[in-house]
């Protein structure tokens, strides 16, 4: 349904950290701040449009719970995701994610693409 990958720690030393990670190859972000508490989500996408065919999210700052589950199943999964995290999601993965700290996360598609592929469902 989903997969979560720590970035790759490249060197470290008194000035901070360096670090790398993979995305599939698509060129649209969308840059999303959310701040502790807020709740986002609550939908999922059928993947008609490569942004979408799996959703990618690269949360940057902070911590969230991630719940999911699939479409048509009625068990729940929760997830603590801490930064530096990617995150993929298959299509028909209804999803939410709780920050529960202030958050900064890349999401890598475009607005048309969500618009055009988006479908509301409470997790």
């Amino acid at each position: 349904m989903l997969t979560v990958k720590k970035f790759e720690k490249i060197g470290e030393d008194e000035r901070g950290k360096t670090c790398c990670f993979n995305v599939k190859d698509y060129g649209a972000f969308i840059y999303i701040t959310r701040f502790e508490g807020v709740l986002s989500g609550n939908s999922y996408h059928q993947g008609l449009n490569l942004g979408t065919k799996n959703k990618t999210f690269v949360l940057l700052s902070g911590a969230i719970l991630l719940k999911y589950r699939k479409v048509g199943e009625t068990d729940v999964h929760s997830l603590e995701v801490r930064e530096p995290s990617v995150i993929e999601i298959e299509p028909f993965t209804v999803h939410n994610i709780l920050a529960q700290t202030d958050i900064v996360i890349l999401e890598n598609n475009s607005l048309e693409d969500i618009k055009n592929d988006v479908v509301r469902e409470q997790v």
